[in-house]
């Protein structure tokens, strides 16, 4: 997910977007999306100890420039930040005989959608300029929402209750509030 909302456009090329956004200020820019990365990766660590698992317009201006930043600076917060929880999903989701081919599966589709937004960030921003934000912002959108519906709630679950809940089928929304055997008999 990290991927698709934009980690390369304003991570890797966050300079030269936001120099095209008209900023004139860069050297603050950067230092306010590492701050921002910064907090993500600090709230993200406490929110797994303590909780679990959890063209319209005129592009290049000043004001919108401003505005950019915070954008900017959203998708830095919480995928920069929650990038730790998708190591967690992919190492505690799948059964024990599966876990080391699932990881490895994952972690290769990340890595190849991270290749290829590097090779084609600067392509999109020399031709749609500050415009490839509007692409991330809606592609991170849509893989958010579709996140939310299919990655399941594991926050206090054993990898026996994990386990118990995929082959009785239980939607993974439903994972909360399900009620597993393990439970009942402790």
């Amino acid at each position: 997910m990290q991927q698709l909302v934009g980690q390369s456009l304003t991570n890797n090329y966050g300079t030269y977007f936001f120099q095209l956004a008209g900023n004139s200020d860069l050297f603050t820019v950067t230092m306010i999306l590492a701050l921002c990365q910064l907090a993500g990766v600090m709230a993200s660590a406490v929110a797994v100890l303590c909780i679990g698992i959890v063209g319209c317009f005129n592009c290049t201006g000043k004001e919108l420039g401003s505005l950019l930043v915070f954008f900017g600076c959203l998708p830095n917060f919480g995928c920069i930040g929650g990038a730790g929880i998708a190591y967690t999903y992919v190492a505690k989701i799948p059964t024990q005989r599966l876990r080391a081919r699932t990881g490895s599966v994952a972690l290769m589709g990340s890595f190849l959608l991270g290749i290829m937004f590097n090779y084609t960030v600067p392509f999109m921003l020399q031709v749609w300029n500050v415009g490839a934000g509007f692409f991330f912002g809606t592609v991170g959108i849509l893989s958010c929402a579709v996140g939310w519906y299919i990655l399941p709630e594991m926050a206090r679950r054993t990898p026996a209750e994990i386990d118990e809940m995929f082959q009785d089928k239980i939607k993974p929304r439903a994972f909360r509030n399900h009620v597993t055997q393990v439970q009942i008999y402790l």
